[in-house]
C-alpha cells in the first residue's frame, strides 16, 4: 500500500492518515455514485425497450425461438457489462466514451420502440428490427472496445507492480 506521496506503507504499523481516509471515502462514493446511475439507467432502458417489443406480434411469434430471444439479451448483457466496466475505468481515470454511447443507445431504442407509429402492427417489425439490431450492435462493439482497454489497464497495472517487486 502506498500514501499520496508513494511512499510504501504497512498497513498493521502505521495508522492511516485522516487525509487519506479521506481520500479513499471519497473514491469509494464517487464509485458507488457512478456505477450505480449508469447501470441503473442501462438497465430501465433495456426492461422498457422489451416492454415495447412484447406489443408487438413479431416478436410475442413462436417464431421467435428461445435461442433467438437468448442471443438477443446476451447482447444486451454484454451491453449492461460493458456499461459496469466502463465505469470502473473511468474512476481509474482510464478515458472511455463507450459506456455513455452503450447507455444512449439504450436510452434512444426504448424512446424509439415506445414512440414507434402503430408498433402492434406487422408492417411495423422491420423497422422495430432495425432500431434492436442498431442497439445490439452498439452494446456489442462497445463490450469488446471496453475489455480491450481493461486489459491493456490491467496488464499496465501489472507492468507497474512487477517493476517495482524489480527495484524493491
Amino acid at each position: 500500500m502506498t500514501r499520496n506521496d508513494g511512499e510504501d506503507i504497512d498497513p498493521k504499523s502505521t495508522p492511516p492518515r485522516t487525509a487519506e481516509v479521506r481520500e479513499f471515502d471519497g473514491r469509494v462514493w464517487d464509485l458507488v455514485e457512478n456505477l450505480a446511475h449508469p447501470a441503473f439507467i442501462y438497465t430501465i432502458a433495456q426492461v422498457a425497450l422489451w416492454s415495447a417489443y412484447e406489443t408487438s406480434a413479431s416478436f410475442r411469434d413462436p417464431a421467435l425461438g428461445f435461442w433467438a430471444r437468448s442471443a438477443i439479451h446476451v447482447a444486451q448483457f454484454f451491453g449492461a457489462w460493458a456499461v459496469l466496466y466502463g465505469t470502473l475505468l473511468r474512476d481509474m481515470r482510464v478515458p472511455i466514451r463507450a459506456t455513455t454511447l452503450i447507455v444512449w443507445s439504450g436510452i434512444v431504442g426504448a424512446v424509439v420502440a415506445w414512440a414507434w407509429p402503430d408498433r402492434t402492427a406487422p408492417d411495423s417489425a422491420k423497422g422495430l428490427w432495425m432500431w434492436l439490431s442498431i442497439q445490439i450492435v452498439i452494446s456489442t462493439a462497445g463490450f469488446i472496445h471496453t475489455f480491450r482497454i481493461w486489459r491493456r489497464a490491467k496488464a499496465a497495472h501489472e507492468a507497474s507492480l512487477a517493476m517495482k517487486d524489480r527495484q524493491a
